[in-house]
């Protein structure tokens, strides 16, 4: 049923445009790691008391095996555990039972139901152990067989690891996990998996609309190099130009029609990099000139006009009093008008 699901949720995201596989086959990669990873993780558990005082030399004496004497005299915290040998198993020196396997029980006894013979007349060979209240070989209720402690080491070395993990040899998950149930934790990759499906799609759609955007940069270059100026817009330079500079502030003008009429293409060469800017910026230029220049000539032409009327008069004036000087006799020649 779980499997019909994803199926089908994959078959929904996969009919979706631009979907990404990527995601889905990273989770699934990290998915198998994390399995592989917990199939070598052990924990190795100990427990100790922490004595102090003056009782802490004596208690540890109690936990040892004095050996100084020749003979083992254990610590009285120690607890005796007898294992059969390992050569007594599977011998003729083994418990039998004629109906069922042989039982060894921690005192190195037997126990049966049914009727019980010794297969040899000899004992079998028990070797002393003696171990703390911790060994968990206390929790066993018996023993069938036990091999021997170096056979135990080698087999412990080797199904350890050949190095030490940790949580940074895990998935990023793991730590989350840990302590949640088999239903939480599929709750929890499942909404993980949303969610990078999701970031996926959106990172997906920046991406489309990046790609959108130089697309039309493209073709707006394109066709600012191709295409030429038109009358029209030429016309429309120069008359936004006129008006510019017959304003007492032209900056703060243009960017006024700029925020006005931005969005209109027509106006596209008021905008720095836009269609047509370096047009623009001659024509502005041009007119800019021919206004200085008809400027200087009207100041210049307004001061001669001037003095030519004062010399009119003068001169008309002067005349006058020329020829009044010139012939006193007759009457002057006539007052200006």
């Amino acid at each position: 049923m779980r499997r019909a699901q994803q199926s089908k949720r994959k078959r929904e995201y996969h009919h979706q445009p631009n979907y990404d596989e990527n995601p889905q086959q990273a989770y699934e990669t990290q998915l198998q790691e994390r399995q592989r990873a917990l199939a070598v993780l052990h924990i190795q558990a100990h427990e100790a008391d922490v004595v102090h005082g003056s009782t802490a030399k004596a208690r540890a004496r109690a936990l040892e095996i004095d050996l100084s004497s020749g003979t083992p005299f254990p610590g009285t915290a120690l607890i005796k555990l007898e294992i059969p040998s390992s050569g007594d198993f599977g011998t003729g020196d083994t418990w039998r039972n004629e109906d069922e396997d042989s039982v060894f029980t921690l005192s190195g006894a037997r126990t049966s139901g049914a009727s019980k013979q010794k297969a040899n007349t000899a004992e079998p060979k028990a070797k002393e152990v003696w171990v703390d209240r911790y060994d968990a070989r206390l929790l066993l209720d018996s023993f069938t067989e036990l091999t021997v402690e170096d056979k135990l080491a080698s087999s412990l070395e080797l199904a350890s690891p050949s190095s030490s993990s940790g949580w940074s040899d895990l998935p990023e998950d793991s730590r989350d996990t840990f302590f949640l149930s088999n239903a939480e934790a599929e709750d929890y990759h499942r909404v993980k998996r949303r969610r990078l499906l999701d970031e996926a799609w959106e990172r997906r759609l920046k991406e489309r609309e990046a790609e959108e955007a130089d697309r039309i940069t493209k073709e707006v270059d394109g066709t600012e190099e191709d295409s030429e100026l038109s009358p029209e817009t030429l016309v429309l330079m120069e008359r936004t130009a006129k008006h510019l500079l017959s304003a007492s502030n032209p900056a703060q003008l243009e960017m006024k029609i700029l925020a006005n009429y931005g969005a209109d293409q027509r106006f596209s060469f008021l905008r720095d990099g836009g269609r047509w800017h370096q047009d623009w910026l001659e024509v502005k230029a041009k007119l800019k000139e021919e206004k200085s220049r008809e400027e200087n000539e009207k100041k210049a032409g307004s001061g001669l006009g001037g003095l030519t009327g004062n010399c009119g008069k003068g001169t008309f004036t002067f005349t006058s009093t020329c020829a009044s000087a010139a012939s006193p006799a007759s009457s002057p020649a006539s007052s200006p008008t």
